[in-house]
């Protein structure tokens, strides 16, 4: 789910409510003209000089500075690291400082863009508006290819943080624009540049916003089993035209000239409290501007579409690549940067012996990529190519300990697993010789349950002396929080009564604390008023527990993922059919051998059956064909045992007609509740999803009932 607060998932269960939309369209897009260039005179070392040609002119954060200005109250960010820049908005940050009457020194500092030949029609700089900074002497010059001074114009006493203007005539054949900044509103500060590029950027709400229809699905590549997954995602859009702005014939318009594929597209879906939900960033196809009607329509695709039209490949044999390489080498060569794209780790444990590839799209690549470890390939509602493995990096987390006992696996606290494989016997007085303690097993033993043990053992009232246990889990992508479910020894009856959770962001900046005293549960759900949407760390201290002279034994600790609740008060239509095509009881995987000169050997195949699901059903068998990335027998033998596991059996799918709120995404799991009597309560894995706003919020979803 979309990170929100409590309130935004109230408003959009509330029975009256205002469901909000906006779109942006960069008609002039420096993502897509690949000539533009940015190049400071200086800069600081958070730096993002790029992000003044990106047409983002608002900072989230008021970020740090060790120019005397940092407060500890709260109000300040540190900067966000390179891998999340396309997350937070920095913009350039120049290197001197201003003097006491805020004027900066000569060489000053100088902001340069160059592009290809473009007419400007405006001047736009955007200083700080979190620090609310901004230049208040600055000049501005434009450049023509032979490096001719087209226009200049200097300001001085400017007092605003974005400041802009529209010029009598167009400059023409512009290929560069100089930013000189001479003086800045506070004094002993650097220049801070949030955008400077004049793009053509219009954003539609209200009544401008005729309607948008988003469509979010997962495209099977594996014939009829929902695996090796990757997304088609779409937006239509319809906007007012009342004043002909939309015309092709209209020279007068800002627009003349600039409907054009491939203009980037973002949406917003919000609420009244202030909240928006990105829908995703798109690229444009042709326009339908009628005559015959005051509606000008466009339809989008995401980054995934663009890459079906361009091609990838490689010359001669790569040895022992990696599918993480691999998808890495596919990207880069699709000229997109390290910010618009994410790998999971886990694709580094595929190794590929020998791999040569027929040139084909890089689209086709990634889906083979997708197949041969199981995984999924999409655009995350922020624009960037995520490409995960068989565990969705949300699921993903990082454990440490203050202290562990020899038998602790801590690693153990995240697998769902909540009852430990028997009650283990310790040397704290506890073992009793009746026969219901087993010895605990050795740490190279597998498929034992134990959790984490810690070492320390409780006073005669159940303390411990401090430094206490403590439990520490962080999260490889920062998450929504609503409740954290913390499992003591079910088998032994133990678990912790006085503890204290506190959860922080990636800057270590603590968002939420839960301190728990008289806890009688051993399974205990802490609920977490804040609903803290950026947490990557939590940590649990315990205090006290709940047998004296015992060590602390957690089984589990992790969050509980919310799961939006669908009663029959929400949704207009409902069906659950079976969806006997994906599920198969026989499963055959091909593997084609390459040698080491990149010739093809013999294909192989291993096949799994399911004896008993094919007496139940008869014979359902999937064939999966050979993927120049599945070369061994071990890697299909591993794929195969996956994927009957997974479709032995038949599952009910679900289609729905509802309200919709647009924090869900693909992935998600929601509870729907049937108002038929004697019907059950069910759970679904969204596997599409179509949201439709024209003034008012609806959607249709499809899911997969979980077993």
């Amino acid at each position: 789910m979309y990170p929100v607060t409590k309130q935004f998932m109230d408003l959009m269960k509330a029975d009256k409510r205002r469901v909000l939309a906006r779109v942006t369209i960069d008609y002039t897009d420096p993502f897509i003209d690949q000539s533009i260039t940015t190049v400071v005179s200086e800069e600081n070392n958070i730096s993002r000089p790029a992000q003044t040609a990106d047409g983002i002119g608002d900072v989230l954060y008021k970020w740090a500075s060790l120019d005397g200005s940092w407060v500890l109250d709260g109000t300040y960010h540190l900067a966000p690291p390179k891998d999340m820049q396309t997350q937070y908005q920095i913009g350039w940050w120049g290197a001197q400082l201003a003097g006491e009457d805020g004027a900066f020194a000569d060489p000053y500092p100088t902001l340069i863009i160059t592009h290809a030949p473009r007419p400007v029609h405006t001047l736009r700089v955007t200083g700080d508006s979190a620090r609310y900074e901004w230049p208040t002497e600055f000049t501005i010059a434009l450049y023509g290819a032979d490096d001719t001074l087209l226009y200049s114009e200097t300001v001085i006493q400017n007092a605003q943080v974005n400041w802009s203007r529209v010029l009598a005539a167009p400059v023409v054949g512009v290929v560069k624009q100089v930013l000189t900044v001479t003086r800045w509103s506070h004094p002993g500060r650097q220049a801070k540049i949030i955008e400077f590029f004049t793009s053509i950027q219009e954003t539609y709400e209200g009544e401008a916003l005729i309607s948008l229809r988003l469509l979010e699905e997962r495209e099977t590549s594996l014939g009829g089993l929902p695996v090796g997954a990757i997304s088609a995602n779409e937006i239509e859009i319809a906007l007012d035209n009342s004043d002909r702005r939309f015309d092709a014939e209209n020279i007068q318009t800002p627009l003349a000239n600039l409907l054009r594929p491939n203009r980037r597209i973002r949406a917003w879906l919000g609420a009244e409290n202030g909240e928006w939900i990105p829908l995703g960033v798109f690229w444009s196809g042709d326009w339908s501007v009628s005559d015959n009607e005051i509606i000008a329509r466009v339809r989008g695709w995401d980054w995934l579409e663009q890459l079906r039209h361009s091609k990838y490949y490689r010359e001669g044999v790569r040895h022992n690549l990696s599918l993480y390489e691999l998808a890495e080498d596919v990207l880069t060569d699709a000229g997109l940067t390290a910010d618009e794209y994410w790998i999971a780790d886990e694709l580094r444990e595929y190794i590929i012996p020998h791999l040569v590839l027929q040139p084909q799209s890089h689209r086709e690549v990634l889906r083979q990529i997708a197949e041969a470890c199981l995984g999924q390939v999409y655009c995350d509602r922020h624009g960037v190519i995520r490409i995960e493995g068989t565990k969705p990096i949300v699921e993903q987390y990082l454990v440490d300990v203050s202290e562990s006992a020899v038998i602790a696996r801590p690693e153990q606290i995240t697998d769902g697993i909540e009852e430990p494989t028997a009650r283990y016997a310790s040397l704290d007085g506890s073992w009793v010789l009746d026969g219901t303690y087993a010895l605990a097993p050795s740490p190279e033993q597998e498929g034992y349950q134990v959790g984490w043990w810690g070492e320390t053992l409780a006073g005669a009232d159940g303390t411990f002396s401090s430094p206490y246990p403590t439990l520490t889990l962080e999260y490889l992508t920062p998450k929504a929080v609503a409740t954290v479910r913390i499992v003591g020894d079910i088998a032994r009856g133990e678990y912790p009564v006085d503890f204290i959770l506190r959860l922080y962001d990636a800057e270590n900046t603590l968002l939420a604390t839960r301190q728990m005293s008289g806890n009688d549960q051993v399974v205990a759900d802490i609920d977490i008023p804040e609903n803290p949407t950026t947490v990557a760390k939590i940590v649990l201290e315990i205090y006290r527990w709940s047998h004296p002279g015992r060590q602390a034994k957690i089984l589990e600790m992790l969050d509980v993922p919310l799961r939006l609740k669908i009663t029959p008060d929400d949704y207009f239509r409902k069906d659950t059919p079976a969806k006997y095509g994906e599920m198969a009881n026989c499963i055959i995987v091909e593997y084609q051998p390459i040698d080491e000169n990149g010739q093809q050997l013999p294909v192989g195949q291993i096949m799994l059956r399911d004896e008993q699901s094919i007496v139940e059903h008869g014979l359902l068998a999937y064939k999966l064909s050979a993927n120049p990335l599945i070369q061994t027998a071990e890697m299909a033998q591993k794929i195969a045992e996956r994927l009957l596991a997974s479709f032995g059996d038949a599952r009910r799918t679900l289609e729905l007609d509802w309200r919709g709120n647009p924090a869900l995404l693909l992935g998600d799991v929601v509870t729907v509740v049937d108002g038929r009597p004697n019907s059950r309560t069910q759970n679904y894995v969204i596997v599409r999803q179509e949201i439709e706003y024209a003034g008012a919020l609806s959607a249709k979803l499809s899911g997969r009932r979980m077993i």
